[in-house]
């Protein structure tokens, strides 16, 4: 990958490919490109992956965006507006925002439209993790605790943090309500303990300048200077409704496991962490 290409809906920083290559160890071309050739061997050793031929850009954008690789839409009847900010912050965090402006009844559809907006990451994002604002000003705190099912948060937690492997760096509450303790608390149930940490609640949006820098990058509603929130939002639903987008989604749907080719060395699951990719030592 010689260059970042933007989208309508995502930017990067002059620096972002060079800096974030330097700071997991992959400072030349010659390293990230060894770095995906022995991903892409590992997954012609997979006999039960059915999709193996994915783009050497979608295997660097993984190697970056999950945690170590090598240690291996649409019912929100104006009551949601999500969007992401298209410019990184100075350390190559991509922001996330969500405001919550009426009843909530449930978010499974919520939750749904939430993991194709990882797809959209995971397929064009290159950043250093997420800091993801959530701001409740417009909201009854008390209506969106009682449409919080926990079973559905910690499912939809487990497959962004471990599924996708999306570095959180932070998440922040906005609200002046004190019910907020209540959804930190449920948060803080389904999260590790790295992570609850991460959790910070701020009153209003001046606070959030300790957090995330420049704060120019945010929407205009937010003391920034970039486009309002509900267009960026509208556009990231364009973009996800695209027929590209479409296009790609029913191509990854076809990258499945087989688990019956599945090798089942469990010397090498016990202590390599990949079975398959490595021959056993027998030792008379």
């Amino acid at each position: 990958m010689e260059a970042l290409p933007k989208t309508r809906c995502l930017e990067f920083n002059p620096n972002t490919l060079s800096a974030l290559r330097e700071q997991y160890n992959y400072g030349t071309p010659k390293l990230m490109n060894e770095a995906i050739d022995i991903l892409e061997q590992w997954l012609q050793k997979q006999d039960h992956l059915t999709k193996k031929d994915f783009s050497r850009e979608y295997l660097e954008r993984s190697i970056i965006i999950s945690k170590d690789v090598k240690e291996l839409l649409k019912e929100y009847n104006g009551e949601i507006i999500d969007f992401i900010v298209p410019k990184l912050t100075e350390d190559n965090y991509r922001v996330y925002i969500l405001q919550n402006c009426g009843k909530q009844s449930s978010f499974l559809n919520y939750f749904k439209f939430l993991l194709v907006m990882c797809e959209y990451f995971q397929s064009h994002d290159y950043c250093n993790g997420v800091m993801a604002v959530f701001d409740y000003r417009k909201a009854n705190v008390l209506e969106i605790i009682k449409a919080l099912n926990l079973v559905e948060l910690r499912q939809v937690v487990a497959i962004i943090t471990e599924g996708y492997s999306l570095r959180l760096k932070g998440l922040h509450f906005i609200t002046p309500s004190k019910a907020i303790d209540a959804i930190v608390t449920m948060m803080k149930q389904v999260m590790s303990e790295k992570l609850a940490k991460r959790i910070f609640v701020h009153n209003n949006v001046s606070s959030l300048g300790e957090h995330i820098a420049p704060l120019d990058i945010l929407p205009e509603e937010y003391g920034g200077k970039e486009r309002s929130a509900q267009k960026l939002h509208d556009e990231i639903i364009d973009e996800v409704n695209s027929n590209e987008f479409m296009d790609y989604l029913k191509e990854l749907k076809s990258a499945r496991s087989d688990e019956s080719k599945r090798h089942i060395d469990k010397f090498n699951d016990l202590y390599m962490g990949t079975p398959g990719s490595f021959r056993t030592l027998n030792v008379d």
